[in-house]
């Protein structure tokens, strides 16, 4: 916001009490959840809302990055080193030049080191991080080495684009809410770096995909899933209550969470399946598994990456960090 008002010449109201907001928040994260020995920044979960994150994750801590590069193009633009100083701004500079160098192995970026150091290298759609944040550029020959990884190792086989991540359900942390499948907001962000990488063939391949499961109104779901796929989670993990002890995962909980809070999103679980197997199951006799299923539509995010990739085609987006974030 401060940025973008710069920018445009807009006048901003209460502006140190933002400063201050940005200051203490740098400093708590900093101070409760950077890891200084091992040059990291800690999470219990993240994008995908499941321990599967716990640890240092590529996502959480590219996140980060990206975090403090505002904080310091807010410093540069707006003059405010009696509010946000100097030891935030070093501290960027070290935190990048540490995570380039941890979060990398076998000439590609890693999923994430786990909280007892061991190397995740499984495929996941968070390898794609760096790009994301707008480092793109500076870790341009890692970035093509791990999409050429996650785009093989993910990719639907029946119904096309990529996965979030490869659906072993046996595992706890591993969920598959109403059956596995390509989400489509990431497979739109993987045509992004196709696009910026002038691959526009493959980028248009990747649009054209994800226009074919919008629905009759032109909306994008968050992700799709074969109706034989629905139908097993039902009876295999929803049913089982499988999917409850997944989602609600004790060890992820905030602290002394209201239960109330938990039964009220069961209740909302519930009725997504619901709505899905009474209002979005698609049925296609010339598919193996029967046809497929929309869930979470419209959602904004798939809207919002799907923009992007269209500004990335036409030379409108950069993935630079130096003009992106103004």
């Amino acid at each position: 916001y401060l940025l973008t008002a710069k920018k445009k010449g807009e006048n901003i109201q209460n502006i140190d009490e933002f400063l201050l907001s940005i200051n203490n928040a740098a400093q708590y994260a900093i101070k409760n959840f950077y890891r200084p020995e091992i040059n990291l920044f800690h999470s219990t979960t993240s994008i995908h809302e499941s321990a599967l994150e716990e640890g240092f994750s590529c996502w959480t801590n590219f996140a980060y990055l990206k975090a403090f590069y505002l904080v310091s193009k807010v410093n540069s633009e707006l003059d405010t080193p009696d509010i946000i100083p100097d030891r935030i701004l070093v501290f960027k500079s070290a935190f990048k030049h540490n995570l380039f160098g941890i979060m990398v192995s076998n000439h590609r970026f890693l999923r994430r080191i786990d909280q007892k150091g061991n190397y995740d290298f499984k495929p996941d759609f968070t390898l794609l991080s760096p790009f994301y944040f707008g480092f793109g550029k500076e870790t341009k020959d890692y970035v093509d080495n791990s999409v050429s990884f996650l785009e093989r190792q993910l990719w639907d086989p029946e119904l096309g684009m990529i996965q979030r991540y490869l659906p072993f359900s046996g595992d706890i942390e591993i969920h598959t809410h109403s059956g596995n499948g390509p989400w489509l907001q990431y497979t739109a962000i993987l045509a992004q770096y196709h696009y910026w990488c002038k691959n526009i063939k493959r980028g248009d391949e990747l649009i054209g995909l994800i226009d074919n499961y919008k629905n009759e109104n032109g909306e994008i779901p968050e992700h799709i899933s074969t109706c034989k796929r629905f139908n097993g989670f039902m009876e295999s993990e929803w049913k089982t209550g499988i999917d409850f002890d997944k989602e609600f995962d004790k060890h992820i909980l905030q602290d002394n969470l209201d239960f109330d809070k938990i039964l009220e999103e069961a209740n909302n679980m519930h009725r997504s399946y619901k709505e899905v197997a009474e209002k979005c199951m698609i049925p296609v006799d010339t598919m193996e598994e029967g046809g497929y299923i929309l869930f979470v539509t419209p959602l904004m995010w798939s809207h919002v990456e799907y923009m992007k990739a269209l500004l990335y085609k036409h030379g409108l987006y950069s993935n630079d960090n130096s003009h992106q974030s103004s």
